[in-house]
């Protein structure tokens, strides 16, 4: 399109405008795309990345430390106690965390759905 608008008016400026316009919004593009790839990546080797932020800042860290609690070493997390207050139930608890993650595949929302078929 730039080449075109330098042809038809022989003004560099605009043509150069007109590519500054028409790449400014594929670099806006790439970013968004560029940080759920690297999530998804990232999800598919078992580590889940809350957004964008999080992602950002694990380039910039220059140390990483590891619990052993088993969820490093054995890549599934499980829910193993539901503790529920102002008088709702574990059942109606695990119901609706089940409903918020029934359309997510990461591992967070694969260990909470089998719980509500075992209370």
């Amino acid at each position: 399109m730039g080449i075109a608008i330098l042809a038809v008016t022989g003004d560099f400026r605009r043509a150069s405008a007109v590519l500054t316009v028409d790449y400014s919004c594929a670099l806006k593009l790439v970013s968004p795309v560029a940080v759920k790839t690297g999530m998804n990546s990232a999800a598919k080797g078992g580590v889940i990345i809350k957004g964008a932020p999080a992602l950002e800042a694990i380039a910039r860290a220059d140390t990483f430390i590891f619990d052993k609690t088993g969820t490093l070493t054995k890549a599934s997390p499980e829910v193993t106690d539901v503790i529920s207050f102002n008088g709702s139930t574990a059942k109606e608890v695990l119901g609706l965390a089940t409903a918020a993650e029934a359309h997510y595949r990461h591992p967070a929302a694969a260990a909470i759905k089998p719980r509500i078929k075992q209370s």
